[in-house]
């Protein structure tokens, strides 16, 4: 089974979401926050460039996330070695509201999720160019999906529901669709679709719109099974890891491919721009607040 990533959406604006901005000089930082409606655990990841460079966390060097509740370090989840990721309490967002996400040097923390004691001696080689930069997120009103009611079912490329959601719009709101896709012969293939769409509360769409017919679609990346539970989980950080190319452009021929029932999931995803440093040569700091729901395609 493999996932592939598209871009474009029949019925949405034409130009696909662009996340990010890295610097040829500088330090560049791409952070991002989601919150679930429904949740109280934001999912919080960042990356940092230095000259155009992607730049781990070396010695004593972490990247931290502060909401009024918590504290937390970023780790590294092995997709890339500056992409960094963790989950973060937030249990009052409409009060909360920010999120502050920074760069510092602090040998004994860094040590506290490896292998040799913390208090071994050991050679600390200082603070990296990137400590220090910073980044500010806030979090906008949640887009409560009303309808369709999850769980239901269609049976026609033809049929249309109609998308209902709530909620005050912000920057920005990006519409993904994740579809996995069974065959008759027990073969699987699924891919996932991303547009900013008007935050107008109402959005008409078909399973045609969502499950493209055959032939060839060109995409921009395809994701292993690992990514596959990443994605799902982590609906608007996974749009970050793509620009941070962790996957290799592809396609997906469906041409061969004899459907026999889908799993689609629908996701809603208001954004709103945050604050970089003013150190910060480019980048780009997004919070949001996500709602999602579940279909099925049974012809």
């Amino acid at each position: 089974m493999f996932l592939a990533l598209l871009t474009g959406l029949s019925g949405c604006s034409e130009e696909p979401t662009e996340l990010t901005h890295i610097a040829p000089d500088g330090i560049s930082l791409l952070v991002e926050a989601d919150l679930p409606y429904g949740t109280d655990s934001a999912s919080v990841a960042a990356a940092v460039y230095d000259d155009g460079e992607p730049t781990p966390m070396t010695g004593g060097d972490l990247l931290r996330a502060q909401s009024d509740s918590e504290t937390v370090f970023l780790s590294n989840d092995e997709l890339s070695d500056n992409f960094y990721a963790a989950a973060l309490n937030v249990p009052n967002p409409d009060a909360e509201g920010s999120i502050l996400v920074d760069i510092i040097h602090d040998a004994q923390a860094s040590r506290s999720d490896r292998w040799y004691p913390t208090d071994k001696a050991l050679v600390d080689p200082g603070p990296g160019s990137a400590v220090g930069y910073s980044a500010l997120l806030t979090l906008p009103e949640a887009p409560q999906i009303i309808t369709p009611q999850s769980g239901l079912s269609y049976s026609q490329r033809s049929d249309e529901f109609t998308l209902e959601w709530l909620g005050a719009p912000a920057d920005s709101l990006t519409l993904v669709s994740r579809v996995s896709c069974a065959s008759t012969e027990g073969d699987s293939l699924g891919w996932v679709r991303s547009q900013d769409i008007d935050d107008d509360q109402s959005l008409t769409l078909s399973i045609a719109d969502l499950i493209p017919q055959d032939g060839i679609i060109e995409t921009t990346g395809t994701l292993s099974n690992l990514v596959t539970g990443f994605l799902q989980v982590l609906i608007d950080v996974a749009l970050i890891s793509v620009t941070l190319g962790l996957y290799e452009p592809d396609s997906v021929d469906l041409s061969d491919f004899t459907l026999d029932s889908c799993d689609i999931g629908i996701s809603l995803v208001r954004k709103l721009n945050g604050e970089l440093d003013e150190g910060v040569s480019d980048g780009s700091a997004v919070g949001s607040r996500s709602d999602s729901l579940t279909l099925e395609y049974r012809p």
